[in-house]
């Protein structure tokens, strides 16, 4: 007899293990699948840029008004390059160049617009000397469509992001219609300055790096949603040196500046620094030499032509101090006012008088509503179906079912078996 009950409490221990077991296998399951569904539904962090067009740093002097190799090669992919940012002195000088005045008058013809290349050493030059400067640019070369401006700091934030924020509403106030373009060679950490730039070079790196760091890809924790968002691809400016002598390699390049969302790029064959010390060298100029492959750049089917939209003075924010005292403030959208409507013809006027009487006359037919007051009916809006919790519970069912109802058996069918066992060990004892 006590055989019998260890064998029925063996037998019962057994059948207790193995539901154990399946429920187990069925939630995980369930949270295997709930977790497969979730990376199916989550949004996919990838902004291919619409359009692609070439914005070249173009840091070489113009020899002989221009007529050399580097400025012909750039007249030569004019139709796919909108713009270039041009460098006489770092900076405009302090006298007319006439190499330049000749040079830029082609690119003028050629529809290239020029940008002046300014530096304000990480926000930490004297504001007002770099807003000389930006006269001096529109005085000696009054085509100047707009100003680049080098060194950002890229942790742009605070007194940091208002440096900024005065120089861009400078440029719009004092010289309407003018692009504004801030590099800081890399990512901008945070969102702050970007109301305050028409566009943003925040990938300047060698080609091998830049296809092999994933620092600037968009699911990279620093990227921001603004940097995300395909709308503003166009504000995006990605520079891309050392590619070599390989147009295999410059078409990666560019394919990857798209899926990182850059609507601007520039990649050459012009070697530049890869170390620390190379970047401190001044002689280490990637963008002084003609690129042997700014043709096939020009070529690429994801290259057209592209263009700047040109923002507007920005309010600055409370915290930021108005130094050049522009008093910035947003300005109103204009609503248009409704077309008049087209007065009525005499005969169509004719015709709506007799409709309005006949509508008088129904109306006095119409028996006349009870004067005592109506409350109103409030009707509760139906919602839908949560599909989020249908969806989960069927997940849940078809896993159950799929762990041979072992799980199914365990939560509902305990209390069942508890009973059976129980009759089956007080028989044994009789």
């Amino acid at each position: 007899m006590q055989d019998v009950t260890d064998a029925a409490r063996a037998s019962t221990g057994v059948a207790m293990r193995w539901s154990m077991q399946q429920a187990r296998r069925a939630v995980l399951m369930f949270v295997a699948a709930v977790a497969v569904l979730g990376q199916l539904l989550a949004p996919q962090v990838s902004a291919l840029a619409p359009q692609q067009s070439i914005m070249m740093p173009a840091y070489s002097y113009p020899m002989q008004g221009g007529n050399n190799q580097y400025w012909n090669d750039m007249a030569n992919v004019s139709s796919k390059m909108p713009f270039a940012v041009v460098n006489p002195s770092s900076g405009p000088g302090t006298t007319v160049s006439s190499d330049y005045v000749k040079a830029l008058a082609r690119l003028d013809s050629l529809g290239v617009k020029y940008i002046g290349y300014v530096k304000h050493g990480r926000q930490t030059r004297n504001i007002a000397e770099v807003a000389a400067e930006i006269d001096r640019w529109y005085a000696l070369y009054p085509n100047v469509k707009g100003i680049f401006f080098d060194e950002a700091d890229n942790h742009s934030s605070g007194q940091k992001t208002c440096y900024l924020a005065n120089l861009y509403n400078y440029v719009k106030v004092k010289h309407p219609g003018s692009i504004v373009i801030h590099n800081a060679g890399t990512r901008f950490l945070g969102e702050s300055v970007m109301p305050y730039g028409d566009v943003f070079l925040n990938a300047e790196t060698s080609a091998a790096r830049y296809l092999s760091d994933s620092y600037y890809d968009l699911n990279h924790p620093t990227a921001t949603n603004f940097e995300k968002n395909p709308a503003n691809a166009h504000k995006m400016w990605h520079v891309i040196h050392s590619v070599g002598s390989s147009n295999e390699q410059q078409a990666q390049v560019v394919a990857k500046a798209r899926e990182r969302n850059a609507g601007w790029v520039y990649t050459t064959s012009d070697r530049g620094p890869t170390t620390p010390a190379e970047e401190a060298d001044p002689n280490i100029n990637p963008y002084n030499d003609s690129s042997t492959l700014l043709g096939g750049l020009a070529g690429l089917g994801s290259i057209q032509r592209g263009n700047v939209p040109v923002g507007a003075a920005t309010p600055l924010t409370a915290d930021c101090a108005d130094t050049f005292g522009l008093k910035v403030t947003a300005q109103p959208v204009p609503t248009p006012a409704p077309a008049p409507k087209p007065a009525p013809k005499p005969e169509e006027k004719k015709k709506d008088d007799k409709d309005k009487k006949k509508d008088e006359k129904k109306d006095k037919k119409k028996p006349q509503p009870s004067k005592k007051r109506q409350q109103p009916t409030m009707r509760k809006q139906e919602e839908g179906p949560n599909w989020t919790i249908i969806i989960l519970i069927a997940v849940a069912v078809v896993l159950a079912a799929a762990g041979g109802g072992g799980a199914w058996w365990w939560f509902v069918g305990r209390k069942r078996r508890h009973a059976k066992n129980r009759s089956r060990y007080d028989n044994t004892m009789i």
